[in-house]
């Protein structure tokens, strides 16, 4: 034997084999019985508040020219969203087919009346009509 083997056999730690993990000690926090599952106390059906504060009810369905969409959507979704939040309804634009696309109202009857109302004004079409300079006038008027 060496000198370094007999070094190393007085440090010798005996190795336990065969042995079960330890039992782990900690406490779950909250109660997660009830995780997954709707609380029938406080599930309201067809009245829940939804994503941007629309609340469930009826729908309608309009359709407006395709060419007017970006009219109603904005830039970025700007006005869509407005729209919205604003009446506590649900705008879903639905595919273009062809001249006209439609648009799905959700939300209680005053809000798609209101919502309604709202995109109808977004849509019409406004004449522009020439602006008239007061010195375009007296330069006609006194030739």
């Amino acid at each position: 034997m060496s000198d370094l083997d007999s070094d190393c056999d007085d440090n010798k730690i005996p190795v336990q084999q065969n042995k079960a993990p330890p039992e782990q000690s900690f406490q779950p926090r909250g109660n997660n019985s009830a995780r997954g599952q709707r609380d029938n106390q406080n599930f309201k059906k067809n009245s829940t508040t939804r994503g941007r504060g629309y609340i469930r009810g009826n729908n309608k369905v309009i359709s407006i020219p395709s060419t007017k969409v970006g009219r109603v959507i904005g830039r970025g979704g700007f006005v869509i969203r407005h729209l919205e939040y604003m009446n506590k309804a649900k705008i879903k634009i639905g595919n273009s087919a062809a001249d006209n696309t439609d648009i799905t109202l959700y939300g209680t009857d005053a809000a798609i009346e209101k919502v309604e109302k709202m995109i109808q004004e977004l849509t019409i079409d406004r004449k522009k009509e020439p602006v008239v300079n007061s010195s375009t006038v007296q330069a006609g008027s006194s030739a």
